[in-house]
């Protein structure tokens, strides 16, 4: 869902974007945000519920400059920070999953390098282990060597 308000030139001042938590976290969207500050300014309003937040997007300039000689307009960089909010969402959920496998290998990495006083729990070859790390992501499979 998006709403606007018109500037002065016919274009939009601002842009509102009302996400819906199910489908993009705050963090993604923050992420999203983040790569677009040099071009929007990006405001989270306090949001009511937990199934929707809400993000307002507004350009910074619309002044040809230099740099930027022919600055696009909100509706191009609305449709940019969308694919980048998709592309955020994406690496979340990923980091997400792959969780349990990457402090694994970290603490594998660290025990092998003498840095750890203790050596981790478990070993790569425990099937205990490998069914855990196998159920909490559906990227990765280890299975033991035998």
């Amino acid at each position: 869902m998006m709403g606007s308000s018109e500037a002065m030139d016919g274009e939009a001042a601002s842009l509102t974007l009302v996400l819906e938590a199910r489908q993009f976290s705050r963090d993604a969207a923050l992420r999203a945000a983040y790569w677009f500050s040099r071009d929007l300014y990006v405001e989270f309003p306090s949001s009511e519920g937990e199934s929707a937040f809400t993000v307002i997007l507004r350009r910074k300039t619309t002044v040809p400059t230099l740099d930027d000689p022919k600055p696009k307009s909100l509706a191009e960089l609305t449709s940019e920070f969308q694919n980048a909010l998709v592309d955020a969402e994406l690496r979340v959920r990923v980091q997400t999953e792959t969780t349990a496998v990457r402090e694994l290998i970290i603490a594998k990495a660290f025990s092998e390098a003498g840095v750890l006083e203790d050596n981790p729990p478990g070993s790569f070859n425990d099937p205990v282990l490998s069914a855990e790390i196998t159920s909490k992501s559906h990227l990765i499979t280890i299975s033991p060597k035998e």
